[in-house]
C-alpha cells in the first residue's frame, strides 16, 4: 500500500494542480513511509527512502523532483551517475521488430527529409555528450 501510496502523490504531483504539495507531503509522509519503517527506524534515512521512491516515479514521467519544493533528495554521485543512464538503458532493452527498420524505405521524400534531419541532430547530440563525459574525465584528472 506505502508503495501505491507513493506512486500515486508523484501522479497528483505531475497531474494535478495541487497549491501546496509541500502540506500534501507533511500530512502524508507517515502513510507512505509504513513499508520502510518496518525495516529502519532513522527518520532522515526514511525520508530519503520516501523521496528516492517518489523521484523514480517522476522521472519515469519526465519530471524533476527539485521543481516542486519538497524536501531535498541527497543522492551519492554512484546514485546520480546510474539515474542518469536508467531510462536510457530501458530503451535499450526494449527491442524491436525487424519490420519497424523496414518502414524507412517506404517514406516519401519530404518524410524521409525530416528522418535524416532527425538523425543528423540524434548524431549531433551524442558526439556532444561524448565530448562532455570526456573533459568531465579529463577535470577528474586534474
Amino acid at each position: 500500500m506505502p508503495c501505491s501510496l507513493r506512486r500515486l502523490f508523484a501522479t497528483v504531483m505531475v497531474f494535478c494542480e495541487c497549491a501546496n504539495i509541500r502540506r500534501l507531503w507533511d500530512n502524508h509522509l507517515d502513510a507512505m513511509s509504513e513499508d520502510f519503517r518496518r525495516t529502519c527506524d532513522n527518520s532522515s534515512r526514511i525520508e530519503q527512502m520516501v523521496l528516492k521512491d517518489i523521484s523514480y516515479h517522476l522521472t519515469s514521467m519526465g519530471k524533476d523532483i527539485r521543481h516542486y519544493g519538497l524536501p531535498e533528495l541527497h543522492l551519492t554521485e554512484d546514485e546520480r551517475s546510474r539515474d542518469h543512464y536508467r531510462e536510457l538503458t530501458e530503451e535499450q532493452n526494449l527491442g524491436f521488430d525487424e519490420d519497424h527498420l523496414k518502414i524507412v524505405e517506404t517514406l516519401n521524400a519530404e518524410q524521409m527529409a525530416g528522418y535524416e534531419e532527425i538523425l543528423d541532430h540524434v548524431q549531433e547530440l551524442h558526439l556532444l555528450h561524448q565530448l562532455i563525459a570526456l573533459s568531465q574525465a579529463n577535470k577528474k584528472d586534474c
